[in-house]
């Protein structure tokens, strides 16, 4: 029995106990057996400690879990403000910490919802009270993940807790809801922004999805396009959320750096570099590599566009099959790069040091082994 026990409650992520039901009366006769086990000296007591636990002591455990989820909230006064709650977990370390206690008060509230001892000691009032808490902190948990663009993996607890709502709440059944959405479709975009009501929430999702595609395809693909617009993007969340920037224009300036990371515009590269995509990344990089050497703005650009467009061309010639994983061919490169900016430091009558064409010939192989696989 002690083996079938251990079976049942073997725990893997999001399953924290299992149900033994007694259909026979045995547990009492069990827990004689396990008391006589555990004396016998080869054993240590502790080993069998909790192996059953009454169902009971479970239950007693959920006004602590519905507290702790509660105290998540202390600091909104008007509990009926839903704009206030999603505000509060703009913040991503207390919005993790709401899906993990809302999960544990989700689970106690499993375990007593399916026990006739639950209603027995427990008033209407209160049993309505934190079914009415489920039911609402698990909507507040779906438009906080959609507001925020949240990638969080919630796979493992949401159809628990979507049955859970169907069977005792009598909740109809619930569309599974993309936290992301795909900011390249504009139909898409058009009919997830306009589901989202407000100004403010609709450009925290505009704001939290453009962040997501930033990081997701350029800070490796052309880390100067997303080092700008992730700066530009932030200092207009921590702008609203500073309350520097009011609902309006904060939709306002979102919706503008979106369209820009769409479009791939306002990084002011050449109009010669207009058809080279991988040429601008490299160009990006350089160019920040120069920012602090006070030169002009046109030499700059020139120097920068020119040693990108050659970049491209040593990169096609010495790229073979794997080679972002072939030193020799990967040094061959570098080599490259550092003789031709040496050159264009000389004929530009350029002044920087070493340490500066090693930072750019580090960030363009970086580049290139993505771009140029």
């Amino acid at each position: 029995m002690l083996q079938a026990i251990a079976r049942v409650n073997r725990l893997f992520p999001g399953k924290d106990y299992g149900f033994i039901i007694d259909y026979r009366g045995v547990l009492p006769d069990l827990d004689e057996a396990l008391t006589l086990y555990s004396n016998l000296s080869e054993f240590d007591q502790e080993d069998l400690a909790d192996t059953v636990t009454e169902i009971r002591v479970a239950i007693d455990k959920l006004p602590q879990k519905h507290s702790a989820l509660w105290d998540v909230f202390k600091t909104i006064r008007n509990k009926s403000d839903l704009e206030a709650y999603e505000r509060l977990l703009a913040d991503d370390s207390l919005r993790i910490e709401f899906y993990d206690r809302f999960a544990a008060f989700a689970r106690s509230m499993s375990v007593a919802l399916s026990s006739e001892t639950f209603f027995e000691n427990t008033s209407t009032e209160r049993v309505d009270r934190f079914k009415k808490d489920l039911k609402f902190f698990h909507g507040l948990r779906q438009s906080v993940r959609r507001r925020y663009a949240e990638t969080v993996d919630l796979s493992e607890h949401e159809p628990k807790i979507q049955k859970l709502l169907n069977t005792y709440l009598l909740a109809e059944q619930v569309e599974p809801i993309t936290a992301t959405i795909d900011i390249f479709n504009r139909d898409t975009r058009t009919a997830a922004i306009g589901e989202v009501h407000g100004e403010a929430a609709q450009a925290d999702m505009i704001a939290h999805n453009t962040q997501r595609v930033l990081k997701e395809r350029w800070e490796r693909e052309d880390p100067a396009f997303f080092k700008k617009f992730s700066r530009m993007l932030q200092d207009v969340i921590d702008d609203f959320r500073a309350h520097r920037l009011q609902a309006t224009h904060y939709l306002s300036r979102a919706t503008e750096i979106m369209e820009a990371t769409i479009t791939r515009s306002g990084d002011e590269t050449p109009e010669i570099l207009a058809n080279n995509e991988v040429a601008k990344a490299y160009y990006g990089s350089i160019k920040d590599a120069l920012a602090n050497l006070q030169l002009k703005p046109t030499v700059v650009a020139e120097f920068a566009s020119e040693a990108a467009l050659a970049f491209d061309d040593i990169v096609n010639i010495r790229r073979i099959v794997n080679w972002t994983t072939n030193v020799d061919v990967q040094n061959r490169i570098r080599q490259d790069f550092d003789d031709y900016l040496n050159d264009m430091r000389s004929r530009f009558g350029l002044d920087f040091g070493f340490d500066v064409i090693d930072q750019i010939v580090d960030d363009c192989v970086e580049v290139a082994k993505v771009r140029r696989p």
